[in-house]
């Protein structure tokens, strides 16, 4: 029961830190309540439903336990206020794209490799863009997670961060 009710914490946590990390100001803690930015309408449209241009809206992060999710969402906040990537509450569908995530650690000889793979899916939930990376951190631990620190998720996030920057100048969003 215990583990099942932390699978669901899982998702959940990383969705509200990312959620709650909106706007210019420094992010709040997970579960703190934050107001939803206001969403800009697309001008070409011929129904006034409010879409949210440009926007990323993190859906929750799959294989990683929930304080490495909380960090990496934490990371992904900051570096997308850095790099001016405008992020969605997932919960309010207010992202005009779903970044859904997977993140694995492994041990390797004398390393440990924080794994990413980032799928970035339009409103019908078309897969539109990939983005996988690994960062390699120079420890092992018994549990692979426990050699993943800080520094390696700010890492992942700038990255992903960029990658998303770097696809939405390119597709003109």
């Amino acid at each position: 029961m215990m583990r099942a009710l932390s699978r669901c914490a899982i998702p959940l946590c990383l969705s509200l830190a990312v959620s709650a990390c909106l706007g210019t100001t420094p992010p709040l803690p997970v579960g703190t309540p934050a107001a939803a930015p206001p969403v800009a309408t697309a001008p070409d449209r011929t129904d006034q439903t409010p879409v949210a241009v440009g926007r990323f809206a993190f859906a929750p992060l799959t294989g990683a336990p929930q304080p490495v999710a909380d960090r990496l969402a934490a990371s992904i906040a900051t570096a997308s206020l850095q790099r001016n990537v405008p992020l969605a509450p997932f919960a309010d569908a207010n992202g005009a794209y779903i970044v859904k995530g997977y993140l694995s650690a492994v041990t390797e000889a004398d390393t440990t490799r924080a794994i990413y793979v980032w799928d970035v899916l339009d409103g019908q939930r078309t897969r539109l863009n990939r983005i996988t990376g690994s960062v390699e951190v120079p420890a092992t631990a018994a549990n692979p997670w426990d050699a993943i620190g800080g520094a390696t998720l700010d890492r992942v996030a700038t990255e992903t961060i960029g990658a998303l920057a770097a696809w939405q100048a390119a597709n003109g969003i």
